[in-house]
């Protein structure tokens, strides 16, 4: 029986960060050679490949694919096999590196009847002086959180830059922010946001701390980091039986459906809050999140891999 090439590609740190190469050697055994894609070189000779699984978001610097010299041997190949099973599409991955792109992209899903999912309202602000968040901010309802438009670790832009936003309750209190930032509604969720990541249909939800709610007369301009929960800095909450909240799997298991089809990925993390009324709201999404302590993951991954050489 001929042996299935899945060749993958992007920094060694984001594979390692994994511990890629026990899915390698568990893939191996089962019939599937994994085969690290050098990208500095024509890909031709490294082929063939019946899958190729990505993560090259670190080597872009603009959502536009062409526009990404360092890929250019990968989209190359990928247009000159249409036959090969890509992990995601680029173009699709381009959007999430822009924040105003995808705000935009999640705008346009068609959600399914019977769930209350919503998009809290945003816009952009391109100046931070006051004039133009006070001209901006006038069909935005306060509190909003700012954040960065480049929305991942690209070329050209660091983690931090990415993740770093403002809880602001006042036009004043944006004022000097970073620019440009997608400003969006900040929708008061009991400190407690969902998690859930994706590969194909199956999806683990997780729930963690979030950011608390905010109540009406507070005065509040924090710069605070999205991924530092434990920092001091008076945003967090820490809620206790996190461990044992009841998911409302079938209707994560819905969006997650409407998501993929319509932005056309398989592999995604995306955030859901939850308000005091019940109704979930989407506030972010990315490609191929960090997939920890997920288990059974190399399970997950090559019986996903196998239904799609299947289809």
């Amino acid at each position: 029986m001929q042996r299935i090439r899945l060749g993958y590609a992007g920094p060694q740190k984001k594979w390692e960060s994994i511990k890629w190469n026990e899915f390698i050697t568990y893939a191996g055994e089962r019939g599937m050679d994994v085969i690290y894609i050098d990208l500095d070189k024509d890909l031709e000779p490294q082929g063939p490949f019946d899958i190729i699984l990505h993560k090259v978001t670190y080597m872009m610097h603009s959502p536009i694919v062409d526009q990404n010299p360092l890929i250019k041997n990968l989209i190359t190949y990928i247009r000159n096999h249409p036959e090969v099973i890509v992990l995601d599409n680029l173009e699709a991955v381009g959007i999430t590196l822009d924040r105003e792109l995808l705000n935009n992209a999640i705008e346009s899903i068609k959600w399914p009847e019977g769930v209350d999912i919503r998009v809290p309202h945003a816009d952009m602000l391109l100046q931070s002086d006051l004039e133009s968040i006070k001209k901006v901010t006038s069909k935005l309802r306060f509190p909003l959180l700012s954040k960065p438009k480049v929305g991942s670790e690209i070329v050209g832009a660091t983690k931090e830059t990415a993740h770093m936003l403002r809880l602001a309750t006042s036009p004043e209190s944006l004022v000097g922010v970073a620019t440009p930032t997608l400003l969006q509604e900040y929708i008061n969720h009991g400190g407690v946001v969902y998690k859930i990541y994706t590969i194909g249909d199956h999806l683990e939800v997780t729930a963690r701390p979030s950011t608390r709610n905010v109540e009406s007369g507070e005065d509040i301009s924090i710069d605070f980091h999205s991924e530092r929960p434990d920092d001091p800095n008076g945003v967090w909450i820490h809620k206790d039986g996190l461990d044992k909240i009841q998911m409302p799997i079938e209707d994560f298991k819905k969006l997650s459906k409407a998501i993929r089809t319509s932005m056309k990925m398989e592999l995604i993390g995306f955030d859901i809050l939850i308000d005091e009324k019940g109704a979930y709201w989407i506030v972010d999404l990315n490609f191929f999140p960090g997939y920890k302590m997920i288990p059974n993951l190399w399970e997950l991954f090559y019986n996903f891999f196998m239904s799609l050489l299947k289809k």
